[in-house]
């Protein structure tokens, strides 16, 4: 897998990505210590978003992916994982 591909789209996602309207209720959920955080919900409620304000806001390093990325294409996430 080519981490700097990722790193790449993720910075271009990021500069789209607008903070004017802030969801607090969520960022607490989302700046927890788990490890793991899933969002439920409907399509075009704006979990995506959500998700990608809270991550730009914060200053910590992140490396934000997409299941349905070209890159993941024929392979399983399991096996990527293990060559990051």
């Amino acid at each position: 897998m080519n981490i700097d591909y990722f790193t790449r789209k993720q910075e271009i996602i990021f500069n789209k990505t607008q903070n004017d309207y802030i969801r607090d209720k969520y960022f607490n959920i989302l700046n927890s210590k788990d490890r793991f955080v899933v969002i439920v919900g409907s399509r075009g409620v704006g979990k995506t978003t959500v998700i990608l304000q809270c991550l730009k806001s914060l200053a910590i390093d992140t490396l934000y992916l997409t299941g349905d990325d070209i890159e993941f294409t024929n392979s399983k996430l399991y096996d990527k994982c293990l060559t990051i």
